[in-house]
């Protein structure tokens, strides 16, 4: 339906030299970016992730702010 395909942060634009990082709950790195533009689609080398919920690390540069948090990963099938 094109709602919510992407994990969107509200004004990350605002911080062109913000990098996240997105982990499963066994710890493993599952998304990386430096510069994210909300264009993440849920998805581990080219594939769709399984439901659940995942973690997240956002850091900006040239401040020692670090945002942490989770998100659910949810299809509908």
């Amino acid at each position: 339906d094109g709602i919510n395909d992407t994990w969107y942060i509200q004004n990350i634009q605002n911080y062109p030299g913000n990098e996240v990082f997105i982990y499963n709950i066994y710890g493993n790195l599952v998304y990386t970016k430096k510069g994210y533009t909300n264009d993440w689609q849920g998805t581990y080398k080219g594939s769709p992730l399984p439901d659940g919920t995942y973690y997240y690390v956002l850091r900006f540069d040239n401040s020692n702010v670090i945002s942490k948090g989770s998100l659910d990963i949810l299809k509908n099938k």
